[in-house]
């Protein structure tokens, strides 16, 4: 495929990825297949779908969703960084430095070790004890009002009694707790929970469905939270996956005072909650102003990065 030069030629490219026509039900309005003869939502014997312009290009999250699954993961290395340029990395580190210097500052027991990566040569060990802080942590020069913020870790042991493993959290920059996600042990099983700042209350949420992880077996976790008086929000996305019921929008995520913007990421255990000693392995660690996503399948990179913020101007 010929890169496109321009961010006019890129546009238009992505215009010619896209569906040219969506299918609609006549009776309900459903989108169906073009070849469909029974629709799936209301049973209607289909003798002739309606053809309609594609409903994604009026809808942000549709876009997104159809970047996300169908373009992103087919570029290669050369298209993926090129297309890149386009979006705001707020900051990304796979720890194949060898050392934690992109980083702002760390505690006792964080280490950069070699050997068993998710990518690469190095990635970041994180050893916790019981009832202890232990994390790696990254102010921005920059005041955010959304973050979204992916890393892949990897527990060596698994939770054998109840507890919180707070694995990645946002903060502003006079490191109070904003948005975090985690592990949750509770009643014997292993269930991810957020933390809100909501309405002025730090708010804990579980989930209702348990975690299917197993120990020593990478995961991409990504927090996103957005600051607002009225409009915020938070989501929890595991492997791409989002955690539905931990979803939560439209409210105070601002606090009681006016500077309540997002500079701070933690990574590790920050809630000193864990009832026993822990270890987590780190890397691959991206920040963006939309979402991440899991890597493509070659090594670097920052993850499915949607295309659909040129497109709609956003």
């Amino acid at each position: 495929m010929r890169i496109p030069q321009s961010l006019g030629e890129f546009k238009f490219w992505l215009l010619l990825q896209s569906p040219m026509w969506d299918y609609v039900c006549p009776r309900c309005n459903a989108v169906v297949d073009e070849r469909e003869k029974i629709c799936h939502n209301c049973g209607e014997n289909i003798k002739v779908p309606i053809r309609v312009p594609p409903m994604m290009r009026k809808d942000k999250k549709a876009l997104s969703d159809y970047v996300h699954k169908n373009i992103m993961p087919w570029l290669t290395p050369q298209e993926y960084h090129y297309l890149a340029q386009y979006f705001t990395i707020i900051f990304s580190d796979g720890f194949e430095s060898g050392n934690l210097n992109a980083w702002t500052g760390y505690t006792t027991g964080v280490t950069v070790t070699s050997g068993a990566a998710h990518h690469g040569t190095y990635k970041a060990e994180i050893a916790i004890p019981a009832f202890e802080l232990t994390y790696i942590y990254k102010f921005t020069d920059t005041a955010y009002m959304e973050w979204y913020a992916r890393y892949y870790f990897k527990m060596i042991a698994l939770p054998t009694i109840d507890q919180y493993r707070m694995l990645i959290a946002f903060g502003d920059i006079d490191q109070w707790l904003m948005a975090a996600g985690g592990i949750r042990r509770i009643n014997g099983a292993n269930k991810w929970f957020i933390c809100k700042y909501k309405n002025g209350v730090e708010t804990y949420v579980t989930s209702a469905s348990g975690v299917d992880i197993a120990a020593n077996t990478w995961i991409c976790l990504e927090l996103h939270f957005i600051v607002s008086d009225t409009a915020g929000a938070i989501h929890l996305y595991v492997n791409g996956n989002i955690i539905a019921d931990l979803t939560d929008t439209g409210f105070d995520s601002r606090g009681t005072t006016n500077h309540r913007n997002l500079q701070t990421l933690w990574i590790g255990d920050v809630y000193a909650q864990n009832e026993e000693d822990y270890t987590i392995h780190a890397d691959c660690v991206v920040a963006a102003d939309i979402p991440v996503g899991p890597e493509v399948d070659f090594a670097g990179g920052a993850g499915y990065l949607q295309m659909a913020k040129m497109i709609l101007g956003m």
